[in-house]
């Protein structure tokens, strides 16, 4: 029947005295509207299905009964069959048979819409009771169940609760709306409405941006999806998300730096980013992205990355360096560490160049493959390789030019030894003939004649226990890079090397910064867990260098403040490594026990001397690598001996670097020489420098070192003697063993003629 005719009969109903219910079924929306309408007035009551549902539950049908016995109205009962329709024909049909068998004390009227099919009674009196309206039939929308704690997606329908599900339905057209439920999909397995499922935030998400789907599941939990669905649905897709968190999307390894200033979430939506645009051109967080399916395993292949590339391969450093920042960025993760330098071992010698100085585990792995494989490496590849992984260690391992070849030799070798934890036999060989020759003697002065002419006005003296000449080439590597000028003095401490003997100095310094002693307490005690008892390795050098930087550090702070006008660095003495690994006791007996480690005995005129021990002060005093018998053996190193790293103790005076200093060539070039005319050129600084030297390499010459002659008005004379042909030259030029310049200049012979190339 027209919707008309069904209203006109509705109203009859209305005032008639039957009482059976009426069933009225609908085929489209517009009609059930304009029903409703018409009948929501007056003393007609509308009974929907969330009037008598518990909040997200089923339709309890005893409370729908009871209500409707106890009605003194007209009632309109809505939506009834769309909510049974969740729960399948068989209810749906059960209870639309029980509306046509009953009889109420009030006029029943129960909206149908699309039940056809199910509104075929067998029992022709209950067939009257229904009324059919004609019309287009709107389409049913499709349900998505969704979790009540997922975000909505903005410019979507969405209903709380599975009671509101009808009362939607009945005013939809097609199209979808979201439920949000604690009920599943699975939980209505007869529905007669199309169900879908979004219970993870995950499947949400793919529906809001399809490039969800080149992404897995797996990649996070369910509340980091949830995360980044609330997040995503806020800007409209992926690259809005990505691009307004990081400001760029197209490149992310353009933020990397910031890695550790993110939340956990944004760490997590970093990882997501990156699987979903790549990392530009960076081939760490590539490598590492490709690999990983979470973000723990993110971070642990970025360690792992390098180790699929060769030390041998062109692009080995480059992709070395570009790890090492990105681990940088991200901070080190000590069990990530450990897992890569169990993965390491299957590398043997070659997991040297895998290794960084990023953290003390490697700094300590590091040493023990210098100690294992020494015999497989010359010196100058773990040179090249400690540049890269450990440019400390390679600056502590440069050697200093000494103007005395022999210390010069000397002290290169000794650093080394101490490095990979080895005394070579000709080394041994040159110890044990300066403990005989002691020439120490001659080429050192006292260091109290030399602290006696220092200009101590508005000077700080930083006293350092026990920092020998072997950390000078490493001190101006810093003193380099913290804008620090520093002028040494190599002197002798006075034997035997112990502290109470070696302080003097300190009498003539008012502003005395506090002793750091912490150098002496690593290698007399061990401190810091480097005791020579539990490792034997030198990975007590690790820290010292650090405290050596510190020092430096407030050198510099106070140097730039202008609170000091210069600072000194003086050691009381220095100490030996090769000493305590050498673990040999003195053949004679003594009348008394060892001191300091058995680098010293007190005399006694019963004693036999040892060929080794010079007699100064009341003691016997070891210049070889020997113990007198009686003393505690020594931890990490050892002083009070007679060695040249016991013995030599440099005197630093610091200034700061004010202005940039600018040196050229002030000679005419090229430079002409002959058989009696040797080389030579005039350098001029803007600023004065002091113990200037220059190294110079060109066609025949490799670095020949040259100490310039201070000629007054800045300029300095330069004689280079052993440049004997004509072509181009590199000059480096030093001051105090600091590089301040690098240039070039062309030699030509006195009056030979250019040589045409043509």
């Amino acid at each position: 029947m027209r919707l008309d005719e069904c209203i006109k009969r509705i109203d009859r109903y209305l005032n008639s005295d039957d009482y059976t219910p009426r069933l009225v079924n609908f085929l489209n929306i517009s009609d059930l509207a304009e029903f409703m309408e018409k009948f929501s007035v007056g003393n007609n009551d509308i009974l929907s299905v969330a009037s008598y549902t518990a909040k997200d539950e089923n339709p309890k049908l005893d409370d729908f009964w009871s209500i409707l016995s106890r009605a003194s109205r007209n009632v309109f009962v809505t939506e009834m069959s769309t909510q049974l329709k969740l729960q399948g024909e068989r209810v749906l049909t059960r209870e639309l048979i029980n509306f046509a068998d009953q009889t109420f004390d009030v006029h029943v009227v129960v909206i149908c819409y699309q039940c056809e099919q199910f509104l075929q009674f067998t029992d022709s009196r209950a067939n009257r009771l229904v009324y059919f309206v004609d019309g287009n039939q709107s389409c049913l929308p499709e349900i998505i169940f969704t979790l009540p704690q997922l975000p909505q997606i903005p410019g979507t329908i969405v209903v709380d609760g599975i009671e509101n599900i009808a009362a939607t339905v009945e005013k939809m057209d097609g199209g979808k709306f979201y439920v949000k439920s604690s009920k599943h999909k699975s939980s209505y397995p007869f529905s007669l409405l199309y169900i879908v499922e979004e219970s993870k935030a995950f499947d949400a998400l793919c529906n809001v941006d399809r490039a969800t789907e080149g992404l897995d599941i797996g990649y996070g939990t369910e509340e980091q999806w949830a995360y980044a669905l609330s997040e995503v649905t806020k800007v409209g897709l992926w690259g809005e998300l990505i691009d307004h968190q990081f400001s760029v999307s197209t490149n992310l390894s353009l933020i990397a730096s910031s890695w550790k200033s993110f939340s956990k979430n944004k760490r997590w939506l970093y990882f997501i980013g990156l699987k979903l645009y790549g990392a530009g051109d960076n081939w760490c967080l590539n490598e590492a992205i490709k690999k990983s399916d979470t973000i723990e395993m993110f971070l642990r292949n970025i360690y792992r990355s390098i180790l699929s590339i060769e030390p041998e391969t062109l692009t080995f450093w480059e992709k070395y360096d570009e790890r090492k920042s990105i681990i940088t960025s991200f901070g080190i993760s000590e069990g990530e560490v450990i897992d890569y330098l169990q993965m390491l071992k299957s590398k043997k010698e070659k997991a040297l160049y895998y290794l960084t100085d990023g953290s003390k585990r490697e700094k300590e792995y590091i040493f023990e493959l210098l100690a294992q494989y020494t015999d497989k490496f010359s010196r100058d590849e773990i040179y090249r390789a400690l540049f890269h992984i450990y440019p400390d260690l390679y600056d502590y391992l440069q050697p200093y030019r000494f103007k005395n070849e022999t210390m010069f030799k000397y002290f290169e070798d000794y650093k080394f030894q101490k490095v990979v934890n080895k005394i070579f036999p000709e080394f041994r060989k040159i110890v044990e003939e300066q403990a005989i020759e002691r020439n120490f003697i001659s080429w050192l002065p006292p260091r109290s004649e030399k602290v006696e002419s220092l200009n101590k006005a508005n000077a700080r003296l930083y006293f350092v226990d026990a920092m020998g000449v072997e950390y000078l080439s490493f001190i101006l590597a810093r003193c380099k890079d913290m804008d620090l000028m520093a002028d040494i003095q190599i002197c002798c401490c006075e034997l035997p090397s112990i502290t109470k003997l070696n302080k003097e100095f300190l009498e003539q310094f008012t502003d005395i910064a506090p002793d750091v002693k912490r150098l002496d307490d690593i290698k007399h005690y061990g401190e810091e867990s480097f005791d020579y008892r539990h490792t034997k390795l030198p990975v007590h050098l690790i820290r010292e260098l650090e405290i050596i930087r510190e020092v430096l550090s407030d050198i510099r702070d106070r140097l730039a403040s202008g609170s000091i006008d210069r600072a000194y660095i003086i050691a009381d003495h220095g100490a030996s490594r090769l000493a305590v690994i050498n673990e040999h006791e003195n053949q004679w007996e003594m009348a008394s026990k060892g001191e300091h480690s058995g680098r010293c005995c007190p005399k006694n005129e019963t004693d036999v001397q040892s060929e080794y021990a010079l007699d100064i002060n009341d003691f016997w005093v070891l210049a070889n690598y020997d113990r007198f018998r009686g003393g505690r053996k020594a931890s990490v190193e050892v002083h009070g001996g007679a060695t040249l790293e016991e013995v030599t103790v440099p005197i630093i005076e610091f200034t700061y670097v004010t202005e940039k200093i600018e040196v050229s060539i002030n000679s005419k070039l090229p430079i002409k020489i002959s058989f009696r005319k040797k080389a030579e050129l005039q350098l001029f600084s803007k600023t004065k420098l002091g113990g200037v030297a220059v190294c110079v390499s060109g066609k025949r010459l490799e670095n020949c070192y040259y100490d310039a002659e201070f000629q007054g008005n800045n300029l300095y004379l330069v004689q280079m003697p052993d440049i004997k042909n004509a072509g181009d030259y590199n000059m480096v030029v030093y001051s105090n063993n600091i590089e301040v310049a690098n240039l070039q200049f062309s030699v030509k012979k006195e009056g030979s003629s250019e040589r045409s190339l043509l």
